[in-house]
């Protein structure tokens, strides 16, 4: 496994074999789905798709975790649940796929999105950038509480 830090995201990436690692929640971009201090199983692979979380390095090398939610000509499209921006990750910067997540003395899988949820991420991301980056109107926005309303359904934990 490898071990990577970030301020941003993760904070353990622990390194033994090299297609698994665990990974340790820091941040808040992908609540509810991941809470900070939930320890990631992730997996390395060549086939990642719509709906997977990855932990990925991106633009100033720090380890990111986010849903991945479409591929388009090489490039994946990224975003966190509880964030607005999406990224524009390549496949050369994904470390793996969160394949189990552990939370206290609960260990379950990560819960699966749907196409709708997907399609709400984007519109989130198409509203933020049309109120001018600002969080504060977007959220304001029926898309944005359309959004909550599905994303509070994905986690039960």
């Amino acid at each position: 496994m490898r071990r990577y830090t970030s301020e941003n995201g993760v904070k353990e990436l622990t390194d033994n074999d090299q297609s698994t690692s665990l990974v340790k929640v820091k941040g808040f971009s992908m609540l509810p789905a991941l809470q900070v201090n939930d320890r990631l199983v992730i997996k390395t692979s060549n086939n990642y798709q719509n709906g997977d979380i990855l932990v990925f390095e991106y633009a100033d090398k720090q380890i990111i975790v986010h849903r991945l939610l479409k591929i388009y000509n090489n490039t994946y499209l990224c975003k966190g649940d509880n964030s607005f921006y999406v990224e524009q990750v390549f496949l050369n910067q994904i470390k793996g796929k969160v394949i189990l997540i552990k939370r206290g003395d609960k260990i379950f899988t990560p819960p699966v999105v749907t196409d709708e949820f997907i399609a709400l991420s984007f519109k989130v991301n198409k509203e933020f950038r049309r109120n001018g980056y600002n969080i504060d109107s977007t959220m304001k926005g029926n898309v944005y509480k359309e959004y909550i309303n599905v994303r509070g359904s994905l986690c039960t934990m």
